[in-house]
């Protein structure tokens, strides 16, 4: 909330403030503290690097529930085959 340039009494349009029409709600001072507290707080970088390369399990783990479903779907699909190819 702290972060909108809206309560210093200005407006923003692409990247850039301008004053406003509307009184300030709070003073500089405080929305300066404010944002070093901001930046304070942030995090630091990561020091692992993400994973770049696609786990080895993927895929390859599943639940009963989803072999089941597949089951069923295969099931239809070729009850629905041996369908057409009667009525030909």
């Amino acid at each position: 909330m702290l972060q909108n340039r809206i309560y210093l009494g200005e407006i923003t349009h692409k990247d850039k403030s301008f004053p406003g029409q509307h009184p300030a709600i709070i003073d500089q001072s405080l929305w300066d503290r404010v944002q070093v507290q901001f930046k304070a707080n942030l995090q630091a970088e990561r020091k692992r690097p993400r994973a770049t390369s696609v786990s080895l399990l993927t895929g390859l783990l599943t639940t009963r529930l989803a072999i089941d479903l597949l089951r069923l779907t295969l099931r239809r699909r070729v009850d629905a085959i041996d369908t057409m190819s009667r009525k030909l």
